[in-house]
């Protein structure tokens, strides 16, 4: 799969005879693309194999586990029909480590498991090559920070290697943004991934990780993608038409949430059921203290003082219940799916309907 940019051509092919692929899971641009781009080769070349992804807490990035799910939790909505394990590996004996070996035992353990060969299951990389060219200039921050590699521009450069994958390894970030406005990914993109190194500040600003991801969006991004330094990526976004039902999926625009909602509809999630609709408006109100749900033309409503709950269905008097459950016996099935689904749909996008 190829995509040329003005920046250059970016590139990740499955192998034939692939079982599986895994994608070591970052939480940043680099690997959210490559993810991105090895699902959409499985579905449009109808592959039928299923990817995993592994994020571990190590070294100076202990926040990755929140991002990378950001990342997994978003793709698992764009492809229903591929099969996406998420490996998450936390703990105290992992913080301090070194990223490669934890995730290379990670992949090694499933392919074992699988007995699948390294030719049939590989482990993919997002690393990029450092800024080519003049135009990044590095500045030197207050205090430590993390250092980058060397760059290894050289045409010899191992991309497809026995049990894993570098694609990346000769285009720069640059490449992966202009990626990013091609599919549609970047304002998702540019809100959900972090880049930053500091364990004190979300995004510093001043590391080189963060120079690096400034200096490729502000080298291909339009001016009006571009976020403010004093605004918030969700926002500013929104206010330019991202709406919270297109925030559920992989790409930000009207177009990619009907296909996801006609692919959706080909793969039935478990929120198409009443069982998983009335666990979640229950858990809803034992979890997070929600006490009150519109439910079609009635609601429910909880009284703190009394502890009751007092069910209103259209055009019937209102009946006080001790529980939950009784007061959603008395709506039809089409009202108690819909508000779930749209209380999760609060719940993802924090967006009051």
């Amino acid at each position: 799969m190829k995509l040329k940019t003005k920046y250059g051509t970016i590139e990740a092919t499955i192998e034939p005879n692939t079982k599986a692929v895994m994608v070591s899971v970052s939480g940043g641009m680099d690997s959210a693309t490559l993810l991105y781009m090895l699902c959409k080769q499985i579905r449009d070349n109808k592959l039928g194999i299923p990817v995993y992804t592994g994020t571990v807490s190590y070294n100076y990035d202990r926040a990755a586990h929140y991002n990378a799910s950001l990342v997994v939790k978003h793709m698992q909505r764009e492809f229903p029909d591929i099969t996406i394990h998420a490996k998450f590996w936390a703990g105290e004996d992992f913080v301090g480590k070194v990223k490669t070996p934890l995730v290379e035992t990670m992949y090694s353990d499933i392919r074992l498991k699988n007995g699948w060969t390294q030719q049939e299951f590989k482990l993919w990389w997002g690393l990029t090559a450092n800024p080519q060219g003049d135009s990044f200039k590095f500045v030197d921050p207050d205090g430590s920070y993390v250092t980058p590699r060397d760059a290894d521009h050289s045409n010899e450069k191992t991309l497809y290697g026995k049990g894993f994958c570098n694609p990346f390894a000769l285009i720069d970030k640059r490449v992966i943004v202009a990626a990013q406005l091609e599919y549609g990914l970047f304002e998702c993109f540019r809100t959900i991934t972090n880049s930053c190194t500091s364990i004190k500040e979300y995004e510093c600003q001043q590391c080189w990780w963060c120079q690096e991801r400034r200096w490729a969006i502000e080298q291909v991004v339009p001016e009006e993608l571009k976020v403010p330094d004093d605004s918030q990526p969700l926002p500013y976004f929104q206010e330019r038409g991202v709406k919270p039902e297109w925030r559920a999926g992989v790409r930000w625009n009207e177009q990619a949430y009907q296909e996801r909602l006609s692919m959706t509809a080909k793969h039935p999630l478990e929120e198409d059921t009443i069982e998983w609709a009335k666990r979640y408006i229950e858990g809803q109100y034992d979890d997070v203290g929600v006490n009150r749900f519109k439910l079609g033309k009635g609601n429910i409503s909880f009284d703190t003082a009394t502890r009751l709950f007092t069910a209103n269905p259209e055009g019937a008097e209102q009946v006080v219940c001790k529980e939950m459950h009784q007061c959603l016996a008395l709506f039809s099935d089409v009202d108690i799916i819909d508000c779930a689904r749209k209380l999760r749909l609060l719940h993802e996008t924090y967006h009051e309907k």
